[in-house]
């Protein structure tokens, strides 16, 4: 209810909008996640937090999945804005190193950390 409220008060905040979206993808509601998701990343493209946050949607979305071709699409997707998230980060490190948070992120869970591409990422 927070992240409605807020996007009710200012629709342009992306965080709120990936915070929506990860709390649907744990709620099950796919397409509500990835409306949120896709809101997130238009508002907010261009700031590694929210990249991140939209691939959590995308990793919880997997986890979900009961087919392997869907699972494998949104783990895909996770993989793509986890790269960009780091893109990002490396062009304007934060405060919250990247790399830490996709190591301790609880929505990449072990199948999607098992690929060898997750792994990969880590190694940069």
């Amino acid at each position: 209810e927070d992240f409605l409220t807020v996007i009710q008060q200012d629709a342009s905040d992306a965080e709120s909008h990936s915070g929506l979206g990860y709390v649907r993808a744990l709620q099950g509601e796919r397409d509500t996640a990835q409306i949120e998701a896709t809101s997130a990343t238009l508002l907010g493209a261009t700031r590694y937090k929210v990249v991140h946050n939209v691939a959590c949607i995308y990793g919880e979305l997997a986890e979900r999945s009961v087919i392997d071709q869907e699972r494998r699409q949104h783990e895909d997707q996770a993989l793509t804005f986890l790269r960009r998230a780091i893109a990002l980060y490396q062009l304007k490190p934060g405060t919250i190193d990247e790399f830490e948070q996709i190591r301790i992120e609880p929505a990449f869970h072990d199948s999607f950390r098992a690929r060898p591409e997750f792994q990969q990422l880590l190694k940069q």
